[in-house]
């Protein structure tokens, strides 16, 4: 068992899923943030910076460091963007039934595919 924000140090997860090494972690982060700092720059119509917020959310969900993690920081992360844009917070899960749905529907939803 581990601690409450303790690194995942093992790879298997639950129902097949699997962890990113712990010590990509770090590295990681750092990517995301500087991918960040500059889309932020680039947005421009709402919907660029709902798709700037949604990406964030699965990039963030991606690296999910923590075995108790359910994606909360990553909503966390998403809701704040749209905040920033004043864009009216989304909870997709809630909405759209997304908790059922596999992660190539999710992808495709977010636009990475």
């Amino acid at each position: 068992m581990t601690a409450d924000f303790e690194f995942v140090i093992h790879t298997a997860g639950v129902g097949g899923h699997s962890y990113m090494n712990y010590l990509k972690v770090p590295a990681k982060v750092d990517e995301l943030c500087v991918l960040l700092q500059e889309k932020q720059k680039t947005v421009g119509t709402f919907w660029e910076q709902y798709e700037l917020s949604f990406n964030a959310h699965l990039n963030l969900v991606t690296i999910h460091p923590w075995v108790d993690g359910d994606g909360r920081t990553a909503w966390l992360l998403m809701n704040y963007l749209q905040f920033c844009y004043h864009l009216f917070p989304t909870n997709l899960l809630r909405y759209l039934g997304l908790h059922s749905e596999s992660s190539a529907s999710l992808l495709c939803l977010y636009g990475v595919i």
